[in-house]
Formats: C-alpha cells, structure tokens, sequence
C-alpha cells in the first residue's frame, strides 16, 4: 500500500487498565482537525489467568511459580538421590532406615538427640545420623542463592526467625533456654510438653499456625547439622562433603549474561559493567573535560591537556573518597575559580552530594572490613594484571559463574586467590558490594574514548566523533516500539500501539506528532489497579468521616444544639478562618467587626483572571466590607486602590498575617 504522504495528521493514544483508544486526526493548514482518519479499542484481560480472578495474578506469574516449581522439584529430587548415594557410599546404612517407619515426630527428637550427647552405640547412631540428614536435606530452609555453600562451614548471627522460635519456646514453657540450643532441640522441648495428643510444629496457612514461626534459614540449620557432627565426633573430611550436598543449590551467577546489550558503536562487543575499571575512568575524564577554570578578569576555560593528566592521576590513586577543593589543589587554583561540574552554589556553598568521581571498585576493594582479607586482596591487586583485575571484578560482581569459568585462563589466577581463601573469610567476600548496572558502551569503546579525552583537549562528544567517525548530530539508536521492556503490562500496550502505528505510516505517512494519556495504574498490573483503587476508596472514606465530624462540630458551635444545615463552602470557610486566626486577611478585622458568621470567602486572583483556580492557596476569609470593595479585582491591583489606603491595607501587613498564622 501506498503512503500518502501529502496527509498532515496526529496520532493518540488513550492507555487504561483494561483496555487501549487510538485515534488518527487529519488536520488542515492551520492544524486544526478536520478528519477521523482511523480509530480503535483494543480490550484486554490484563493477562489475568482465568481461574485468578479474585487475586488478579497473571497467568505469566503462574506459569513462573509452576516453573520454578518444577524446577525446584526435579532439582531436590536429585539433591536427595546423590546425598543417599554420598551416604551410602560412606558406610551409613541408607536402606536400613526406610522413612515411612518413622512418626511424626520421631526426625525432631533424634535431631535433638545427636545434638545433645554421643550415641555410644555405632549401629543406632549410624541409623540416627541418616534420619537426621536426609530430615535436613528435605527442609533446609532458606539462603541467599548467590551466597557460597562455604559460608555455612562458619558460625554466624542466628537468624531472626531462629530468635522468634527461641521466644516462642520460652513463652510457652515459662522459663529461660540457652543461647546455642539448636531448632530441633526447641521443637522436641516444646513437643515434649505439650498436652495434646497432636501439635503441629510447621506453620501452614491451610491448617494454622505451628511451633516454627516460619521458615527457618539455612545458616540456622547448618550450625544444627555442624553440631550434630561434633557431638558423635565424625571427621571434618567426612562432614564437609555431606553438609555440601545437603545445602547445594544451583547458583543464579551469569544467568543474565546473555541478555546484556550491544554497544552501539561496536555490534560485535557487549556493554561493560560499571563496576569495571574501563567505566569508571571513563566517567572520570567525562567529568574533568566539563570542568571549567575561570580566573578573575579572564574568559572561562577548559582544562589543558596537562591538567586533566593531573587531575585525572589524582582521581584514579585516591584512597577514599575526594573533595572539590583537592582538585583545586592540584591545579592551583581558588576553589571559586572552579567552574561546571564543580560549580559552587549561589551561596558559595558545596552542592549536596557532588563530589569529584573516583575509583569505586578500588576504593571498596582496599576498604574491606576484615583486615586478613583486605591484605590479603590488596597484595593480589598490586600483583595482578589489568585482564586479571578485571576478571576479579566480574567474579565479584555476579555476573559469571565462578564453576562455569573455571577453565577460562584469564579467571585462573582470581579463582585461585578464592580458592585458597579460609571459609571464615568467604563470607565477607560475598559481601563486598560493587557498583551495579551497565555502561552504555563496551570495554574496548570506553578504553578509547578515555585515551582521546586524556591525551588531547577532545570532550565526549568529538572524542566520540573522531574515534568513530560519526556526524555530529549522532545520538545511540532508540530500541524498537515494539521490542520487550521486561514489563508484562507495558510490552501489552507498546505491542498493540505498535501495529497501529505501523499501519497508520504504512497508509497515511509519518505522523506529525503522537500523544499519549494514561491513568496512573495504566502501565501496571490489575493487581496493582486493585490495590490503588482499594487506597482510594480508603482515603475517601477517611475524609468522609472527618468532614462528618467538621460537620457535627460545626453544628454544635453555630447552631448551639439546634438544626443547623452545614454545607461544604461552610466547611471549607470554618477552616480558612480558622487558619487566619480569625482575622480578615485583608485589613486586619477581628471580632466583634470580623467572625464567621461575618465572613465571606474571596479569591484572592477572580476567577475571571489568568492563573485562577479555586484550590486553598488562592482563597481568603474577608469581612464583607473588603470583600465588596475589591470585587472581581485581583488583589494586587486592588491593594494600591483608595480603600486600601483609607484602611491602612498593604502588601507587607497582608504577608505578615499570613505568616503568623501558619506559624
């Protein structure tokens, strides 16, 4: 199909919850419309499952959770095969301690049992330690996925929800417990005392609340596991391997690694990360190109070449974090002669939270609470290579799998400094936070443009330029309309506004302009709809019985117990006399010449004016005199009139009054 190009018309867009308006106007010479050229409503479901409709949850969720379902599942089961297989193979006596045999509360008591003291007897405690086991394995509880299972060979904090099965015990026996009981030992100790015959001991929202509060962490059961093994004296090389199986758990680490995006400038590399080296000096030298030098009686000036290189060495070797005024050492300057980036304010005062860039990711590395794993990570780092750095950094940042890349040669060297860290320092490895997200461009683009910018008086923008040879007007490509945000709610309405458009150019050219309206849960979920308009309701309903309350007050105060009517204009008008004080605004009148019953409400900019509306801020209680005088004028004409004169009314009085009052 053609496109006739001739056609001058504009495209709309109007984006609800349930549903989507488009529209095409044709418009004349002057741009008014004068043709529908097309128009359509798309209704949708919101993507809600069919069988969800009271909770609102889409069926792309439920096909998530029944994907990780099963996933879960499938993984346990193999967890749970190849820790029997792990047992088996360690002399334990697996089929001999079949799990059906057992009651329903025998697993917490024999947990109980081989936490508390040695089991003399080799057979039973052999059969002991497979119930214990294998009960562990099957409710571990939760962790952090992207934590090591190392981390769990160390003593750490209890967790809150152990604290909350700690208190729950000791509320319901009456007495005080030791600090280092295990779970089991809490649980056998509460069902030990209990009266009935059966007590649940998981909470469950379909059968009620339980002796465990919730779900237990992972940390909280290892030690459980950790003291177990002490206890019945079984070899650190024997329990290690089982407390991995127990706690091992696939990690999520460079699952997003194949969605990362291209660089603009170069398809063939993908974007850095931020925390990488390549970035942050790249920001470095993006800052210092703006920063400008204005000494008195001269023009303002960029930086020489020779000053950046200054103020880019001392960036890039700071040890913590910098000031403007270090910068302004370096280039021998006061710090008021700095200009751009580095402005001061009006005032002459620091901006809040602008401070000259610095390497993060070195900073924090050098800054690592435990001072064995700081030195030893700072004498690495000044050994390393720049490629070795890096890699380290994608280690640390998440973004590979560090069993995945384990026979990559440029992860070698980081690797084996993990590898050969103590597991009480694994934890606070994992712990070290980097900068998180992505550049806009890759490594090998950041390098040079750094390298243009450091070496000659290019900024970004002809840096950009002359190393890639682009025009001056080039901007990054913008996405597809119609390519995947992540947002089920948004892809729904750019999908089906993205065929209208299509079909609009293909028929009748590019549109002028495109305008879209939206309601503040357009972009949502219905469940998130729900909730707002649940708020709303709310909210109404709060200020309903306040104004009913108003209204009763006022009642009783005009009307002295009487019948007495009270309108929202009297509501609105008690407040606005109350704020003032119940002062006129104008020219000062109190009681017994001003009062409510001898106010009226003025605005203070008529409604026939420009800029009038009728909200709060342009409303005035007035007594009736002032009121008539100044009539449709605005007040800052009427201030200068004769009656203003003769009644000692100024701008200054009126501004002083409005100040005492919302003092």
């Amino acid at each position: 199909m053609t496109a006739k190009t001739n056609i001058r018309y504009r495209v709309g867009a109007d984006v609800g919850l349930n549903s989507l308006g488009f529209s095409a106007i044709q418009l004349d010479a002057n741009g008014n419309p004068i043709t529908l050229l097309k128009t359509l409503s798309y209704i949708h479901d919101g993507g809600v499952d069919p069988t969800q409709n009271k909770s609102g949850t889409t069926r792309k969720a439920m096909a998530g959770i029944a994907r990780r379902t099963r996933n879960m599942r499938k993984r346990r089961r193999h967890r749970l095969n190849q820790l029997d297989r792990q047992l088996y193979q360690l002399g334990y006596p697996v089929d001999d301690v079949p799990e059906s045999e057992h009651g329903l509360y025998e697993y917490w008591n024999v947990r109980s049992a081989l936490a508390t003291a040695y089991v003399p007897d080799k057979d039973k405690r052999d059969r002991m330690m497979v119930m214990a086991i294998r009960h562990i394995a099957r409710h571990r509880g939760w962790r952090n996925s992207y934590s090591r299972v190392e981390t769990l060979f160390e003593d750490v904090e209890p967790s809150d929800q152990y604290k909350d099965l700690k208190q729950r015990v000791e509320t319901r026996l009456g007495m005080k417990l030791d600090e280092d009981m295990t779970p089991a030992q809490l649980v056998a100790l509460t069902l030990s005392d209990r009266d009935e015959n059966f007590m649940r001991v998981r909470t469950s929202t379909k059968y009620g609340e339980g002796v465990l509060p919730s779900r237990l962490m992972q940390s909280d059961n290892a030690r459980e596991l950790r003291r177990i093994f002490t206890v019945q004296q079984v070899p650190e090389d024997v329990w290690k391997p089982i407390l991995r199986t127990v706690f091992h758990c696939v990690s999520p680490k460079g699952s997003a690694e194949k969605h990362v995006g291209t660089d603009p400038l170069d398809q063939t590399q993908k974007r850095a990360l931020k925390a990488s080296l390549a970035f942050q000096k790249y920001r470095i030298l993006n800052v210092i190109t703006n920063l400008r030098i204005r000494r008195k009686s001269e023009a303002s000036r960029p930086l020489t070449v020779n000053e950046k290189q200054d103020v880019y060495e001392l960036l890039t070797t700071a040890k913590e974090d910098l000031e403007w005024l270090d910068v302004c050492a370096v280039l021998d300057i006061e710090r008021n002669e700095l200009k751009g980036v580095g402005t001061l304010t009006h005032d002459g005062e620091e901006r809040i939270g602008n401070k000259p860039p610095v390497l993060d990711t070195v900073i924090r590395l050098h800054g690592i609470k435990n001072t064995k794993l700081r030195k030893m990570m700072d004498a690495w780092w000044n050994a390393a290579t720049e490629d070795e750095q890096a890699a380290m950094i994608r280690l640390l940042s998440n973004t590979v799998d560090l069993d995945k890349v384990r026979d990559l040669i440029e992860y070698a060297s980081p690797i084996e400094f993990i590898d050969g860290l103590d597991e009480d320092l694994l934890t606070p490895l994992d712990s070290i936070s980097l900068p998180v997200g992505r550049a806009a461009y890759s490594e090998k683009t950041l390098d040079r443009l750094s390298k243009r910018m450091l070496e000659t008086e290019d900024d970004l923008h002809y840096a950009i330029r002359h190393e890639f040879d682009v025009p001056a007007d080039w901007k990054p490509p913008v996405p597809p309309v119609q390519e995947p945000t992540g947002n089920p709610a948004v892809d729904r309405v750019l999908k089906a506004f993205n065929r209208f458009l299509s079909q609009c150019e293909q028929q009748y050219g590019i549109p002028e302009s495109v305008s879209i309206e939206t309601t503040k849960e357009s972009f949502s979920s219905i469940a998130f709809g729900r909730t707002l308009d649940y708020e709303r309701r709310q909210r109404r309903d709060k200020d309903n019985q306040m104004r009913a309350a108003i209204r009763e007050d006022m009642r009783k105060q005009l009307s002295n117990g009487g019948s007495f009517k009270v309108h929202d204009y009297d509501i609105r008008r008690w407040e606005i006399v109350q704020s003032q004080n119940n002062t006129c605004l104008y020219c000062g009148a109190t009681s017994p010449r001003f009062s409510f019953d001898k106010s009226e409400l003025d605005h203070i900019v008529p409604r026939r004016g420009v800029g009038s509306d009728s909200k709060r801020t342009n409303m005035a209680a007035v007594c009736p005199e002032c009121n008539a005088s100044k009539s449709n004028v605005p007040f800052a004409v009427w201030v200068h009139s004769d009656y203003a004169r003769e009644h000692g009314i100024t701008m200054n009085d009126v501004i002083a009054r409005l100040t005492s009052s919302r003092c």
